[in-house]
Formats: C-alpha cells, structure tokens, sequence
C-alpha cells in the first residue's frame, strides 16, 4: 500500500508506503481424537470430567471445542502448541446432567487473521445411569443349607442382568471371601456354573452372598444379597 501528495501547485511528494497480509484462507479441519474416554462411552465416573483432545490445528490456533445432547450444550476455548496438538485438559466437560443417550462433539480452529475451519464433529454415548439390582436364585442348594457333600462346589444362579453384563457375585463368612465374574447371556441370566464355590474352609455359619452387575459403559448397580 502506497500513499502520496500533490499540493495546489502539482508538487507531489515522495510516497509513504507499507504492507498488508492477505490471508482469507480458512484453515484445515481439525481432528477429534476417538474412541472418546477410551470405549467411546461415558459412565457414572466420568461424567464429570470428559476430556477432549485433537490435532490438526496451526500452531498456536484458537480451538473451540462443543458438546451437546442436542438440548444441553458445553462449550470450551484453548490454545493448540506448537505442533497444532490441543486439549480441554484442566477444563474438562461435566455432562452428568445431560440426557443419556448420543452426545455430539465438535471442534474448529481460527487461524491468527481470524479465518474459522469447517467443524469437525464425533459421537460419543452417555450412559450414567446404574444398571438394576440382580436377583439371586433361592433357596441355594436347594435348601438353603451347605452340607459337607455340597461345600466344595456351592453354585450361585440368578438373573436380570442386562444382556452380557459382567456380573460379579461373592460369597462371605465374615472372614473368608471368594469371587466370581461371569457374563450374563442375552436374556440376563447368569451362573457360576464351571466356577462354584468352594467353601469348605469356610466358618459354619450364616454366609452372605451378593451380587452386582457392570453395563458396557462400566457403571455398577447396587448390590443385592441373601444369606
């Protein structure tokens, strides 16, 4: 850009000049970092604190980063280093008030003139909510008693599980302990069958037996025992 000027007489002067930069390219779209909280889902303990990450930014670009459930919507701005990688680390979402379900994530750059890239977006489930209590098929041993033909393989049966749940079941004395972990099938029945219960060093007495189930987004439901 250069400037100059002329008087009344037609005298013109030397001219003053200096530069601008034309940059009205939008800059790339940025990459989201997947599977979100690792398994693409988000549970009862994280969902206070999502962290989002990515890449792809100009160095030292404005990232804005957005989740939402379509109804409730959080929104975050950070600066990406040197080498166009970004996070909200410090800053993470809290959605434990979000409805379960599909969350949207989206993310842009502005580049240092003020273009905006193309929003890149990703999905990741909300599932914060306990699964329900097991039920636990009783009376144990038929009876409801132990005996010493029994105690080396005590089997613990049940349902209402969500459909392969990983559903752990203890057994207790008050001293002694054992566990198990089995996979309810499609229909939410488990047993330990294959892993019964040897409980023949056990004191005599009441045991208590619980069980819990854990969904595929890792939150567990409250714990239902019988003795």
């Amino acid at each position: 850009v250069s400037a100059t000027q002329s008087d009344t007489a037609g005298n013109t002067s030397s001219a003053a000049s200096t530069s601008v930069i034309l940059d009205n390219a939008a800059p790339n779209a940025l990459t989201i970092t997947t599977p979100i909280e690792v398994d693409g889902r988000i549970n009862a303990v994280e969902d206070d604190s999502v962290l989002i990450t990515g890449s792809g930014a100009e160095a030292n670009a404005s990232v804005s980063v957005t989740i939402s459930d379509g109804s409730n919507n959080q929104s975050r701005t950070v600066t990406a280093d040197g080498s166009g990688a970004w996070t909200i680390s410090g800053r993470e979402f809290d959605v434990s008030s979000f409805n379960n379900g599909t969350l949207t994530v989206s993310a842009t750059q502005s580049d240092a003139a003020g273009n905006t890239s193309s929003a890149a977006s990703t999905s990741v489930i909300l599932d914060n909510a306990a699964p329900n209590a097991l039920t636990i098929a009783t009376p144990i041993e038929v009876d409801g008693r132990i005996n010493a033909v029994e105690d080396g393989s005590v089997l613990i049966t049940g349902s209402g599980a969500e459909a392969n749940a990983s559903v752990s079941v203890t057994i207790s004395d008050g001293a002694n302990n054992l566990s198990r972990t089995v996979t309810a099938d499609g229909s939410g029945a488990w047993t330990i069958s294959g892993s019964e219960f040897d409980v023949s060093s056990f004191n005599n007495g009441t045991l208590t037996v619980s069980a819990t189930q854990s969904d595929a987004a890792g939150n567990t439901s409250s714990a239902t025992s019988t003795s």
